[in-house]
């Protein structure tokens, strides 16, 4: 098994919807590397699949807000 990344990818902020558990995950992780601020929809399925997503992801340099 073998995994090969290149980058960088210039990825832009986007108003995004969650689809899904996994692929929230993978649209938080590319807004994080993404030119801009971007806004994710429905992010309830992440806060209930990930504990303490939002903290842990802050704690280590990320910016993230939930805005209610």
């Amino acid at each position: 098994n073998l995994l090969t990344i290149q980058g960088p990818t210039n990825l832009k902020a986007q108003n995004l919807y969650v689809p899904d558990l996994r692929g929230g995950a993978a649209l938080v992780l590319a807004s994080l590397i993404a030119d801009g601020v971007s806004y994710l929809d429905n992010i309830s399925l992440i806060l209930r699949g990930y504990e303490d997503i939002v903290e842990k992801l802050t704690n280590v340099g990320a910016k993230i807000e939930i805005i209610e």
